[in-house]
């Protein structure tokens, strides 16, 4: 299995749903590494004293202090906002600090794996990005005005286009 790396971001009232996350990757990838970037204090706590193998917390302020440009524009964003801004400065921080990983893929705190993801890398052989498009039923045409991607899972090879485009 190629080195892959996986990362999320969540408070405590997602914590159950960020456990589950993690224990069904370890469950259909196991080993795999995945970063949580802890949006509170009492997420942190809880996790740092889990120190659960394969789990890497982090305080939203050292994440924040290793980006200062980034926390500067949590003054002009809602909260959630400020989260959507953090997730491609979250992947590079993982890379950064993961520097032998062939992907780094962020995962929605709420996300649950029912199969091995090597399916979906096997589709992303020569690609450097991987987003999923909503795919609207007819029904729910109207959701569109949301944005055509949903970035609920979003990856990016380690190579210099996945990092360009991590950057952009």
């Amino acid at each position: 299995m190629a080195d892959r790396v996986y990362c999320t971001y969540f408070d405590h009232s997602y914590l159950s749903r960020g456990l589950a996350l993690y224990h069904s990757l370890q469950r259909q990838a196991p080993g795999s590494r995945l970063w949580v970037l802890c949006l509170s204090e009492a997420c942190y706590r809880v996790l740092a004293a889990l120190a659960l193998p394969n789990m890497f917390p982090v305080k939203l302020s050292d994440f924040e202090a290793s980006d200062p440009e980034l926390a500067a524009t949590r003054a002009n964003r809602s909260t959630i906002e400020y989260y959507f801004t953090c997730s491609p400065a979250w992947m590079l921080f993982v890379l950064a600090r993961e520097s032998s990983a062939e992907w780094v893929t962020y995962l929605d705190g709420d996300l649950f794996f029912f199969a091995s993801p090597e399916s979906i890398y096997a589709q992303l052989q020569g690609a450097a990005v991987a987003i999923t498009p909503h795919r609207y039923m007819p029904r729910l045409a109207r959701l569109r005005k949301y944005g055509t991607y949903n970035v609920g899972w979003v990856g990016a090879r380690n190579d210099p286009q996945g990092i360009a485009v991590i950057k952009w």
